[in-house]
């Protein structure tokens, strides 16, 4: 039994000093800053599909694979503009949208997956805009926030996929500066700043008040994650 630990033993630091007798390979600085070649994961509700971003000539386009046999394609061919975000909608559907810095203004596009054709959703010049989430329950509504009234102050709105007609929702009293939906695309948790104190506000349902439940400062942070 002795004999065989002292062999053991052996073993290990004669390992030891051989990892230490080995060239020590150094990382490049610059492999840390390198932009990945696949990102924005996404998974079709039916779980047929995972889609992700990856450049193509030097601009985020979106691509699609197959979970079931893991054929895979490309669903854009931008060479000017970038797909900077995408949801999935429909098992066939996906809303992206590009912003176009040059002319400071945005597009949001539908793209079918079956046939590759896209038809343009939302044009807008000199706005900023975020999508919040799509209705569950009515995959044809977005649900965004855009800058359109105030540049200062986002406003929600709910967006028609199919027929691209847009309704104001809800309106920012000004102080309002992150807007949180639920899965079927309701507001109902929202943060506001007076410029030194955060609040986390919620509310019950689309009829009830907003309502304060968290107070912070600059000393910590609350960010709803769900």
């Amino acid at each position: 039994m002795h004999r065989f630990r002292l062999i053991f033993y052996i073993l290990v630091i004669a390992g030891v000093f051989s990892c230490g007798e080995g060239e020590i390979v150094k990382i490049p600085i610059l492999d840390f800053f390198k932009t990945p070649d696949r990102t924005f994961f996404r998974i079709s509700p039916d779980g047929k599909y995972i889609s992700y971003l990856k450049p193509y000539k030097s601009k985020q386009n979106l691509f699609i694979q197959s979970l079931v046999d893991g054929k895979g394609f490309m669903a854009t061919n931008f060479s000017d503009n970038p797909v900077t975000d995408y949801l999935w909608t429909y098992n066939n559907q996906i809303v992206f949208s590009q912003d176009i810095v040059s002319s400071d203004s945005l597009k949001i596009f539908a793209l079918d997956v079956n046939t590759l054709k896209t038809h343009s959703i939302l044009a807008e010049h000199n706005v900023k805009y975020r999508i919040l989430t799509n209705n569950k329950l009515q995959p044809d509504i977005l649900t965004i926030s855009l800058n359109k009234r105030d540049e200062g102050i986002f406003d929600v709105y709910h967006l028609s996929i199919s027929t691209g007609e847009i309704k104001p929702y809800i309106i920012n009293p000004g102080d309002v500066i992150e807007w949180h939906a639920d899965m079927y695309g309701k507001i109902r948790l929202a943060k506001a700043s007076d410029g030194v104190n955060a609040t986390i506000l919620f509310r019950e349902n689309e009829n009830a008040a907003f309502k304060p439940v968290i107070v912070n400062n600059f000393k910590d942070a609350v960010k709803p994650i769900a």
